[in-house]
């Protein structure tokens, strides 16, 4: 598809000159070292017509080349995006869940810092209701 344009040139005047030579016309002799304009300003207006079209129909041709190396690139780009946004969704969903398990896990360590700390001022309430009636005791009991 990246031919030059001397490429596409000599491709097209390769054909044109098959063809003619195919259908049994004349044909105007062309040294292969030859320049195409060198091989083109000896052909009959017949002929060039001819190398004129194989020209259009080799630049249409690379067009094409180029145009489904591009569509197929493309398309290669674009499943790999999605690709890379699929794995990307299912990393974010994965970590919506890792998430969501620490939160509940937080909240349940909440709560339990929370009956520890009724239990610790239960506790404390009872120790201070002990130390008052066993002062109580020994006030009345040493007096």
């Amino acid at each position: 598809p990246d031919l030059s344009v001397d490429a596409k040139r000599r491709l097209a005047l390769a054909l044109a000159r098959c063809h003619i030579a195919a259908s049994g016309r004349p044909l105007a002799p062309c040294h292969p070292n030859a320049t195409v304009k060198q091989c083109t300003s000896v052909m009959s207006s017949e002929a060039f017509v001819v190398y004129t079209e194989f020209t259009t129909h080799v630049d249409s041709i690379c067009f094409f080349l180029r145009s489904d190396l591009w569509r197929a690139t493309t398309a290669a780009v674009v499943d790999s995006l999605q690709g890379a946004a699929r794995t990307t969704t299912d990393r974010l969903q994965a970590h919506i869940v890792s998430q969501s398990e620490l939160l509940k896990n937080q909240e349940l360590s909440l709560r339990h810092e929370r009956e520890l700390l009724l239990s610790e001022q239960a506790l404390l309430q009872g120790m201070e209701a002990a130390d008052l009636k066993l002062s109580q005791y020994l006030s009345t009991s040493c007096a």
